[in-house]
């Protein structure tokens, strides 16, 4: 589902270039929870990046479905990102003046063969929030509506970038719970950053990341439920 051949990305600041991904080779089986883990700076967001086609490369293939998508314009890569992925970050980017079933709505209208809102909606826990504004929900309740929003459109990938960071302990729990049952439940491959070592252990892959280079790959066969964690 998910590969990158010897891909490299720099950056120049001031005239003198940076080197942020630094030949990185990695491989995502299709329905697979993964975890992109590494200090902040170490270039796991630049890596989620380079996937979704927010960043291009300087070298290497990435290849999504067996597809190469490294050579797009930036047309293609924004179709691209429209048919087959879904977002969710730290911050949830809701639109403050539609309700939670209107915020879902949106995206669901932006691509043929969505699902049912209301359905999806009830599936992360939110049916009995349909009407109420960003305002009126908690961050977690926030954060279920931009699962919510990233999943309607049947995402082949979702990826998640720190989606816990300003959440506490026990709703981290709840939406790291609902996260680890998506590949089996919605038919999609999850891939995950964050900075936290204590939950690494729910993902099937874990690839760990510093300096912009790849240090290990860690393969899972029977990855913890997220209430079985030390935290």
């Amino acid at each position: 589902m998910i590969e990158l051949k010897e891909v490299c990305k720099t950056y120049n600041s001031g005239g003198v270039p940076f080197m942020v991904s630094k030949n990185i080779t990695l491989h995502i089986q299709p329905r697979e929870f993964a975890i992109l883990l590494g200090e902040s700076g170490t270039g796991k967001s630049t890596i989620l990046n380079i996937i979704s086609g927010l960043e291009t490369v300087d070298q290497g293939q990435v290849i999504i479905d067996k597809v190469d998508i490294s050579h797009y314009s930036q047309d293609q890569l924004a179709d691209f990102r429209k048919e087959n992925l879904g977002f969710v970050f730290q911050t949830y980017n809701l639109i403050p003046n539609l309700t939670v079933r209107e915020n879902v709505e949106l995206i669901a209208k932006m691509k043929k063969n969505s699902l049912d809102v209301d359905v999806v909606l009830e599936q992360v826990g939110l049916s009995h929030r349909l009407e109420s504004f960003p305002n009126q929900l908690s961050g977690g309740e926030q954060q279920r509506v931009s699962i919510a929003r990233a999943l309607v459109k049947k995402p082949k990938i979702l990826l998640c970038d720190e989606p816990t960071g300003a959440l506490d302990n026990q709703t981290s729990h709840e939406i790291l719970t609902l996260l680890q049952n998506l590949p089996k439940q919605y038919d999609t491959t999850v891939l995950m950053v964050t900075h936290n070592r204590a939950i690494m252990e729910m993902a099937n892959l874990i690839v760990e990341v510093s300096d912009g280079e790849i240090l290990k790959q860690t393969t899972i066969d029977h990855p913890k439920p997220v209430n079985c964690l030390n935290w």
